[in-house]
């Protein structure tokens, strides 16, 4: 399963935070979450900073 959700909090940024769960039999359940954070530089180009957990 994957949730994730975009908010526009200024003109030029966007934060989307997301989590995924995994589940497998043999190694059970793990969760992943991250969030990125999103700047607007011109209507070409954005930079990016993304963080998030791997198992």
């Amino acid at each position: 399963y994957f949730i994730q959700d975009e908010w526009k909090f200024a003109p030029k940024w966007t934060v989307t935070p997301g989590i995924r769960v995994d589940h497998h039999s043999s190694f059970g359940t793990h969760t992943s979450p991250s969030i990125s954070l999103g700047y607007d530089v011109n209507e070409r180009q954005m930079c990016m900073l993304r963080i998030k957990s791997t198992s």
